[in-house]
């Protein structure tokens, strides 16, 4: 079946109806370690813009809202993103830092790019920062945490037209019925039917955030094994 045709779980469905989800997702917090990015940062002689001991959904709508305005709005979203999805784990941090810090100007002006172009055009969003058969532009940052950038840079908009993948989330679409979706390395084309499959659904199951159904995606993805 073409990916764009597949109904929404069940499950999904019934995820939904069992909460006020956008609330829930509204309120989300997560607690980073704060001394470590500062201290990492300065390491590599880069400003420090983290947001702080704990990092909310709503920060980062806001910093999305300025990242397309310079290198150094769309850097400090990184970070601050990066932050909230690792909470007290810095696993590969340092690597990604390094990354930044070795072509700083160059990848900001991506990133800034990227960010503006999430609000309209995913699959170019996405081909920025991971070009087909090229690999990903900053190391140690694969789709699975650049579409969460990708997101951010929304600034909130509950239509926005860039939303995370994960392997949690394409384990959900493959069991819906995505069968050749992988677990990783996806390409742009993959992520503009993702897009496009993300809104349908949020449509036709009468929500009014593509983002809730993404965390309906995580809610309800079947055990590994």
């Amino acid at each position: 079946m073409n990916p764009t045709q597949l109904s929404a779980p069940e499950d999904l469905s019934d995820w939904l109806a069992a909460g006020d989800r956008a609330a829930e997702l509204s309120a989300e917090s997560v607690a980073v370690d704060a001394q470590w990015w500062s201290e990492a940062l300065a390491e590599f002689d880069l400003p420090n813009p983290l947001l702080g001991n704990e990092i909310g959904r709503r920060d980062l709508f806001g910093l999305g809202s300025v990242a397309a305005d310079s290198p150094d709005d769309a850097i400090a979203l990184l970070w601050n993103v990066i932050a909230f999805c690792l909470g007290r784990r810095n696993s590969h941090g340092r690597k990604r830092i390094a990354a930044v810090a070795a072509d700083r100007k160059r990848i900001g002006r991506l990133l800034q790019e990227a960010a503006l172009a999430a609000r309209e055009d995913p699959g170019a969003a996405f081909a920025m920062l991971r070009p087909d058969k090229a690999g990903n532009v900053i190391e140690r940052l694969g789709p699975a945490g650049f579409t969460w950038y990708l997101y951010f840079a929304g600034a909130g908009d509950p239509e926005h037209p860039s939303p995370v993948l994960e392997t949690k989330v394409a384990r959900s679409l493959r069991r819906a019925g995505w069968k050749g979706l992988r677990d990783s390395t996806w390409t742009a084309a993959d992520y503009v039917v993702y897009s496009k499959l993300v809104d349908r659904w949020r449509i036709e199951l009468g929500v009014d955030r593509n983002d809730v159904v993404v965390n309906g995606l995580f809610a309800i993805t079947p055990p590994t094994g």
